[in-house]
């Protein structure tokens, strides 16, 4: 398994997701926006919050790739926004 800093490093996104993404972290709320992504009752470390986004974010790419019908763009932006500020906080 790879480390965190080797997963977010291998991110390769669309250019206007990652710019919209960067945008949106100066808004980004950790107790507001992770507890509504996350939908857990309490919030974990930001090196714990960036695996488990990391593995939400690879599923809705996997479903933008693949055209699927069920991809929700506005979701994917919430992910990255939420993964940056993270990685950021974590120091990443």
């Amino acid at each position: 398994m790879q480390d965190i800093h080797t997963r977010l490093r291998a991110l390769r996104r669309p250019r206007i997701l990652i710019d919209a993404a960067r945008t949106g972290m100066p808004e980004f709320r950790r107790e507001r926006h992770l507890k509504r992504l996350l939908i857990r009752p309490s919030l974990p470390s930001p090196a714990e919050s960036v695996m488990i986004l990391l593995e939400l974010e690879a599923e809705q790419n996997a479903k933008r790739k693949a055209g699927d019908a069920s991809y929700t763009p506005l979701r994917h932006l919430d992910l990255m926004i939420a993964l940056l500020a993270e990685a950021n906080a974590m120091g990443a």
